[in-house]
């Protein structure tokens, strides 16, 4: 068991275990003010931070490039996805819920989902696993 979690850690698998999410009420911050800055378009955005004692401490919002319109968000074509991140965060102009493309796009992914709908304000943002599940989070 030991070597299983040494060599889970080492191939980075180990970032995705946890039972909590915090985080930075900076970051919450961000993505409240992107989203109302591309009103009506839509935005994406990735999610970094770390896991430590069970806990996914996000605290960081990273900008790639991407292309918006008025219904998806999506990285540019030139984007290669870096596994590095913990999550992704996109904006709703007209539901709160994941849709059908959130979840085959949650689905490829690991870590968490947060989804910010209007007036995107932080009480907005809500959080899912990659099955589409809303998670509780908490604020740092």
């Amino acid at each position: 068991m030991v070597i299983k979690n040494k060599l889970l850690k080492l191939l980075g698998f180990d970032k995705f275990k946890y039972n909590k999410v915090i985080i930075k009420h900076e970051v919450l911050e961000d993505i409240s003010d992107f989203a109302k800055s591309l009103a009506p378009k839509e935005f994406i955005a990735l999610l970094d931070g770390k896991v430590k004692d069970n806990t996914l401490y996000v605290d960081q919002l990273v900008y790639k490039k991407f292309n918006s319109s008025y219904v998806s968000a999506g990285f540019s074509p030139d984007f290669l996805p870096d596994y590095g991140y913990v999550g992704t965060v996109h904006s709703h102009p007209r539901q709160s819920g994941p849709s059908r493309r959130d979840l085959r796009t949650f689905n490829k992914q690991q870590g968490v989902h947060l989804i910010i709908a209007k007036p995107y304000t932080i009480n907005d943002i809500n959080c899912y696993d990659c099955y589409g599940n809303s998670m509780p989070f908490s604020i740092q």
